[in-house]
C-alpha cells in the first residue's frame, strides 16, 4: 500500500513538472532552461515544488514583479542576465528562502534597492555586472545582506565608491569592481570588509599621482590572502600606463613615474591603449571564465609616447658641443686653405721679371725654362 502511495506520488510529481514546462523551453527535472527563447515576461505555474534551477538568460524580460516567483520556494539558482530588466521590485525575491545565486548582469538596472536580498538567509553569489549604475547612493548601503561572500560589480559605469557602499556586507570574500570609472579609492570605504580576500580593480581611470600610493598599499596588505596579482595601470592623457610589476611604494610619485614611463629596460613601464586598467588580482577561472570569453580585451598596438627626461637633455647637450667642435674644426681648414692659397700666388708674382736690356719679358715656369714674351716694343 505504501508503495503504491509513493508510486502514486512519484507520477504526479513528473506529471506536474511535464505539464509546467514552458513552451520552448528545456525542462530536466529539477532545472528549466529557457534561454534565447524570446520571453518578454517570467512564465507562470512553474514546477514550485521540485525547481532548484532556473535559466531565464538572453530574452527580452523587462520587470521583475512581487509575485514573479512567489512560489518557488526551493530554488537555488537563478540567472536572468541578457535581459532588459529596467525595474525590480524591492520583494520580488524575498520568498526564495533557498536562493544562492542570482545573475542579474547586462541588464538595464540603474538602481538596485538596498533591501532587495535582505530576506535571501542562503544567498552568497550576486552579480549585476554590465549594468548602468553609475551613480551610487552617497549616504546609504548598495546592498544589505550577511550571507553574500561575492559581489560583481564590473562594467557598471561606477565613478565613486563611499564609505557606506559596503557597510552592510559583513561577510563579503570577492569585490569585482575592474572595467569601471574609478579615479580614485580611499582604502578606508572598503576597510569594514573585515573578510575580504580578493579585489578586482583593473581597468579603471585611476589617476597617475602619488594618491594611488595608499590604494596599491591598501592591495598589498590583502596579499597574504589574495591567490594572485596583476600590475597597476593608471589613466593620463589618454592613455593607461603600467606603474609597477613588483608593488614598490618608493617608485609610485609623479616624479618617478616620468622617470620610468619611457625606459624601455623597465618592463612595468609602457604605455598600451586599452580600454582602462588597474589589475591588481585574478578571480577563480569559474567565476570569470564565461565572462572573460566575451569581454576579452586585447592589449595590442602599443602607443609610444616621448618625453624630455634627463636622458634626452643630456644627448641634445651632446649635439650642441659636437656641432660646435665640427664649426671650429671647419673654420681652422678654410682659414689654412686661404693662406695657402694666397702664399703660391705670392710666390708666382715674385716669379715674373722684366728683363729691362732686351725688351724681352721672361717669366719661369715650373719647369725651370724661360719662355719669350713679345713686348709692344719688340713688335714694332
Amino acid at each position: 500500500m505504501k508503495s503504491a502511495i509513493g508510486l502514486l506520488s512519484l507520477l504526479l510529481t513528473l506529471q506536474i513538472g511535464k505539464c509546467a514546462c514552458p513552451v520552448d523551453c528545456e525542462c530536466d527535472g529539477s532545472s528549466i532552461t529557457c534561454s534565447s527563447v524570446g520571453l518578454t515576461e517570467i512564465p507562470r505555474n512553474l514546477p514550485s515544488n521540485i525547481l532548484e534551477s532556473l535559466d531565464l538568460s538572453i530574452n527580452g524580460i523587462i520587470d521583475v514583479k512581487v509575485d514573479s516567483f512567489f512560489d518557488l520556494t526551493v530554488l537555488r539558482t537563478l540567472y536572468l542576465s541578457y535581459n532588459e530588466i529596467k525595474h525590480i521590485e524591492v520583494k520580488a525575491f524575498a520568498k526564495l528562502q533557498k536562493l544562492r545565486e542570482i545573475d542579474l548582469s547586462y541588464n538595464d538596472l540603474e538602481f538596485i534597492h538596498s533591501e532587495m536580498f535582505s530576506r535571501n538567509p542562503e544567498l552568497e553569489v550576486v552579480s549585476v555586472s554590465g549594468n548602468p549604475l553609475a551613480h551610487l547612493p552617497v549616504n546609504m548601503p548598495f546592498l544589505k545582506s550577511s550571507s553574500i561572500r561575492a559581489l560583481d560589480m564590473s562594467l557598471c559605469s561606477i565613478n565613486m565608491i563611499y564609505p557606506a557602499t559596503f557597510s552592510r556586507l559583513p561577510n563579503l570574500h570577492i569585490l569585482d569592481l575592474k572595467k569601471n570609472l574609478l579615479q580614485k579609492l580611499d582604502p578606508c570605504t572598503l576597510n569594514v570588509l573585515k573578510n575580504l580576500t580578493i579585489v578586482e580593480l583593473d581597468n579603471n581611470r585611476w589617476s597617475c599621482s602619488c594618491e594611488i600610493q595608499k590604494i596599491i598599499q591598501w592591495v598589498n596588505s590583502l596579499r597574504n590572502n589574495v591567490p594572485a596579482h596583476k600590475p597597476v595601470k593608471c589613466f593620463e592623457n589618454g592613455q593607461y600606463r603600467t606603474l609597477w610589476s613588483v608593488a614598490d611604494p618608493h617608485q609610485l610619485c609623479i616624479n618617478n613615474i616620468e622617470q620610468y614611463a619611457y625606459t624601455p629596460k623597465i618592463e612595468q613601464t609602457i604605455l598600451e591603449k586599452s580600454t582602462v586598467k588597474l589589475e591588481v588580482t585574478t578571480r577563480s577561472s569559474q567565476i570569470n571564465k564565461a565572462r572573460d570569453d566575451i569581454f576579452k580585451n586585447t592589449e595590442d598596438n602599443l602607443n609610444a609616447a616621448f618625453s624630455l627626461n634627463s636622458d634626452t637633455v643630456v644627448m641634445l647637450i651632446v649635439l650642441a658641443v659636437m656641432l660646435a667642435v665640427s664649426v671650429f674644426i671647419t673654420v681652422i681648414l678654410v682659414n689654412y686653405c686661404t693662406y695657402r692659397m694666397n702664399n703660391t700666388t705670392k710666390k708666382q708674382v715674385e716669379n715674373v721679371y722684366v728683363a729691362s736690356n732686351t725688351g724681352h719679358i721672361y717669366q719661369r715656369i715650373n719647369t725651370g725654362k724661360p719662355r719669350t714674351v713679345y713686348s709692344k716694343q719688340n713688335l714694332i
